[in-house]
């Protein structure tokens, strides 16, 4: 887990979640990732009081249970360290919609609220639920497609 420098300001604080797939490196690193999430915390009054960030580099193949970097984001959101959760998309969260909505849930449950920098979908209402569920099926849809298309070469 990496830290931000931290400010003695009044505000929220809030985590940077960033996973980048082992195909993924050279198109969007977690470097990229993190950058856009700070200056969306930063334009958006998240990240007044600094942010931790979490990172995985991990294979589209691999469960949520398996990443460390989030498995430490979870263990953190559990000691009530941060309100909110910014990540560069939903699907950099989880590669399936039953992880999507069980990490959803989750944070919701801790009152922590999910953002994405690059996907205008509030992950706490019911109309965004819906799509999130719609885009990560679509996401989900694709993995199975590759894989399928990898398996019969």
């Amino acid at each position: 887990m990496k830290k931000t420098k931290k400010r003695k300001t009044k505000g929220v604080r809030s985590a940077i979640y960033s996973r980048v797939s082992l195909s993924e490196k050279e198109k969007l690193n977690n470097h990229k990732q993190q950058d856009r999430c700070i200056d969306y915390g930063f334009e958006n009054g998240l990240t007044e009081n600094g942010a931790d960030i979490f990172e995985d580099t991990a294979s589209g193949m691999t469960n949520a249970d398996e990443r460390e970097g989030l498995s430490a984001l979870l263990i953190n959101a559990r000691t009530g360290r941060f309100k909110h959760v910014i990540v560069y998309k939903y699907d950099r969260l989880a590669r399936n919609v039953r992880e999507l909505l069980t990490i959803l849930e989750t944070l919701k449950s801790l009152g922590i609220t999910v953002h994405s920098a690059t996907e205008p979908i509030p992950a706490d209402t019911v109309s965004g639920k819906f799509l999130l569920t719609m885009l990560m099926a679509t996401t989900e849809y694709e993995m199975l497609i590759k894989r399928e298309r990898n398996h019969n070469k």
